[in-house]
């Protein structure tokens, strides 16, 4: 059904964009470029372009410091749906880790924090893309939400 097909696009959209660590980083020791290819095939070209543009700050934390990030979702609602848009509601586990110490293979768990996502989904060319994503306490408020009591 639509319902499962855009949660299962929401679902994995979050899992990929918060998932990434050293493994990741290329030949050219600044970037991820499979991290970008894995994220952005979720994308539609205009979120692609906001998103290249944002992960740098990632690509940084992790050259820098070793940073890695795993995910594990938890939970996932259908907020709004019509034939060619959702938004969708994800709650995951993020987990960040750190080297033990420069160079070093051990990790140690730095923080695992609850997150709350508002995913804004497309239809395009017949498949569900990602087209914009919120901390769900920033998501932007619309007048024509249903159901919703102020």
């Amino acid at each position: 059904s639509q319902r499962e097909q855009v949660m299962a696009a929401a679902d994995k959209f979050v899992g990929r964009v918060n998932t990434y660590g050293p493994d990741d980083v290329g030949s050219d020791k600044k970037t991820m470029p499979k991290y970008r290819e894995r994220v952005g095939e979720l994308l539609t070209p205009k979120f692609e372009k906001s998103f290249l543009g944002n992960v740098a700050f990632a690509e940084a934390t992790v050259v820098q410091q070793g940073v890695g990030r795993t995910t594990s979702v938890h939970s996932t609602g259908v907020a709004g749906l019509d034939e060619d848009s959702a938004t969708v509601l994800v709650v995951a586990e993020l987990a960040i880790s750190y080297p033990k110490s420069e160079g070093s293979e051990e990790r140690v768990e730095a923080a695992r924090q609850l997150a709350r996502t508002e995913v804004e989904l497309v239809k395009q060319n017949g498949k569900w893309l990602v087209d914009d994503w919120y901390p769900a306490e920033e998501a932007p408020t619309s007048e024509s939400s249903e159901g919703v009591t102020p």
